[in-house]
């Protein structure tokens, strides 16, 4: 076993302990640059069903709602004009770690940023010496589908994606934003041909998310994984996750219950113990659906009032109020108490020359404040970012490189 690499990135939903960079100095606008193009932090962690967050932390011994209201200020205590928009607190999923959260009216069609995440960066031919997940390599859980990067590099290529890519939490039947590939750019920092920096960062800018319908102020923002991850998942926490198919059935259920008993006005004496029977002796078919009907008569209720003022009974309607019955209920205020940043810097590129893209502040941040959280994912063994090819005459595989990822790793030990 080789030392440990300690990956910090600009990235959110690790399942690891997670560390927090703090601004230095007191500047209107500072870049924070490196060869990695990205300035980096780590706060949280997402996907993983057993983490248990509490709502009203601190941050350097402040509750979030003053600590943010104190990095609003400029210099001279006067307000700044920048307005944050897109927040981290815990998702409204329970036990499913950090999410994104929106505290204005987004439409539908409608960028979330006015800019592009982070740079995507390529993973060549991760598993082509041996399965990484052998390894416990939790980045793994990180990585897209990486059709048209680097493929000309690699046989197969996958994707490591930040910020919002990894932070989005994934409903399976309230996915809200879908992404968008950004330019490749290889003039960055003179062009790839001429740079001295060249292959040292990524040329890929990211992702551009934009909503897939109207997200309202306090939503939280989900992303689509496809089911597939799920599915890739078994015998994890992943087995118990309804898909989009199971809500429909979930709904098919209800509407006959409607339908046939509470659409009618039929007595019938109901009790959270009854419908609890009902869902436990539906779990015994099948406990994906059963998890998606109501656990208390008033949430049947609030599902049946919905039904009236929508004035439908639809299998798609009823699946919809279904699934916003799975995640707890939030608003602005809560957002703004419980929630940080995630705007205060953009990506640019870097002041430092052949250093490719660097991060930019767009707000002012105060000395010691949280310039922007992102997960700690460890690597276990360095040399599981070694890049090997094929040697046919020997039959063997060579090393011959190391991934880019690597540039984007701390802690090179």
């Amino acid at each position: 076993m080789k030392s440990i690499i300690a990956l910090s990135m600009l990235r959110i939903g690790s399942a690891v302990a997670a560390q927090t960079i703090y601004a230095e100095f007191q500047e209107q606008s500072a870049e924070c640059a490196g060869l990695d193009g990205t300035c980096n932090a780590a706060t949280s962690s997402n996907n993983s069903a057993n983490n248990t967050i509490q709502s009203n932390y601190t941050v350097l011994g402040e509750t979030i709602e003053n600590y943010n209201a104190s990095n609003v200020k400029s210099g001279n205590g006067e307000e700044h004009p920048f307005q944050c928009s897109i927040y981290m607190a815990p998702s409204s999923i329970p036990n499913a770690g950090f999410g994104l959260y929106t505290i204005r009216d987004i439409k539908a069609r409608e960028a979330l940023l006015p800019f592009t995440d982070a740079p995507s960066i390529p993973v060549c031919d991760e598993y082509a010496k041996g399965d990484l997940e052998l390894h416990h390599w939790n980045h793994g859980d990180y990585l897209w589908g990486g059709t048209g990067l680097a493929e000309f590099e690699c046989e197969n290529v996958s994707e490591s994606v930040v910020t919002f890519g990894s932070m989005c939490n994934f409903h399976t039947y309230l996915a809200n934003v879908i992404p968008q590939n950004a330019k490749y750019d290889d003039t960055i920092g003179g062009g790839r041909f001429s740079n001295p920096g060249a292959g040292a960062f990524s040329y890929h800018t990211g992702h551009d998310f934009h909503a897939e319908l109207d997200i309202n102020a306090g939503q939280e923002i989900f992303c689509d994984y496809g089911e597939t991850w799920l599915d890739t998942r078994e015998g994890t926490f992943a087995d118990h996750v309804p898909r989009e198919d199971d809500f429909n059935k979930g709904a098919a259920a209800l509407k006959s219950i409607h339908r046939n008993l509470i659409k009618k006005d039929i007595e019938f004496e109901a009790s959270d113990e009854i419908l609890g029977l009902v869902k436990s002796i539906a779990s015994k078919h099948n406990d994906r659906i059963a998890s998606t009907l109501p656990n208390t008569m008033e949430a049947l209720g609030e599902i049946v009032e919905k039904i009236k003022t929508r004035g439908s009974d639809s299998i798609e309607d009823i699946a919809k109020f279904l699934a916003e019955n799975t995640i707890e209920k939030r608003d602005t205020s809560w957002i703004l108490e419980n929630g940080i940043c995630m705007e205060n810097i953009k990506p640019g590129i870097s002041n430092i020359e052949h250093a490719g893209r660097g991060a930019f502040a767009q707000n002012h941040i105060a000395m010691g404040a949280i310039v922007s959280p992102g997960p700690l994912l460890n690597i276990v063994d360095k040399d599981l970012l070694n890049m090997y090819e094929y040697n046919e005459e020997e039959a063997h595989f060579e090393l011959f490189t190391k991934q880019l990822l690597l540039n984007y790793c701390f802690g090179h030990v």
